[in-house]
């Protein structure tokens, strides 16, 4: 398999996180990133190339706090889960679900 460019999985990423926040919105929830990752990342995919992809999701997670689209608590030391996650009114407007 060739190598998908960040963006690629950046946006399957992003669109399988606020799935996942909005179903439990307004309730802040713990991320597995490493599960939303793989998740998403096919399964021909090679060793090495998961193995980097893991590194996609915190920075994405970050990425979509920075930019004000959802917040979060932290993270593990690893980066593995996101602490206290959910949208935020910018979120939901993208999502087209504003109340």
């Amino acid at each position: 398999m060739t190598t998908q460019p960040n963006i690629d999985l950046f946006n399957r990423f992003t669109l399988a996180v606020f799935k996942k926040l909005y179903l439990n919105f307004p309730v802040a929830i713990e991320l597995d990133v490493d599960d939303l990752i793989i998740s998403v990342t096919p399964t021909d995919t090679s060793y090495e190339e998961t193995f980097n992809a893991l590194s996609v999701g915190g920075e994405a997670l970050n990425f979509l706090a920075s930019e004000g689209f959802l917040v979060h608590q932290g993270a593990l030391l690893d980066g593995s889960q996101f602490l206290q996650v959910r949208l935020t009114m910018k979120g939901l407007a993208v999502l087209g679900s504003m109340p």
